[in-house]
């Protein structure tokens, strides 16, 4: 099944595929994917951690949510998801970066858009 992520805005910008490995935005682009609840970028940048059904970048803030998501930022309410656009070809993973010591999860939002989290 496949786990929806949402933003602080409540809007369902993203999901976790069947594979429980690979983070999709709604159109279809493959933009991560997980490794050990490390999630890194196809070409092997780590973008942060999945912790309690949250993604914190970096810096330990959140950035996304799924439904069952523990305690954290103050969630808002989640709006309907638009339909998923199809899959697109999944890049081949690069050498991942050394993991770093996961930072201290904050219960505050991060300042990036979700979007610009998985691109920058």
């Amino acid at each position: 099944m496949m786990t929806d992520l949402w933003d602080i805005h409540g809007q369902a910008v993203a999901y976790i595929d069947d594979d429980k490995l690979s983070i999709y935005l709604r159109d279809g682009t493959p933009v991560a994917w997980l490794s050990e609840n490390v999630v890194y970028t196809y070409r092997g940048k780590l973008l942060g951690w999945m912790w309690e059904g949250w993604i914190f970048g970096r810096d330990g803030k959140c950035v996304l949510f799924t439904e069952r998501s523990q305690p954290g930022a103050p969630k808002p309410f989640r709006q309907i998801p638009e339909d998923r656009a199809d899959q697109g070809q999944r890049p081949s993973r690069d050498t991942r970066e050394t993991p770093q010591k996961r930072r201290e999860r904050s219960d505050v939002w991060s300042s990036k858009s979700a979007r610009s989290f998985f691109t920058n």
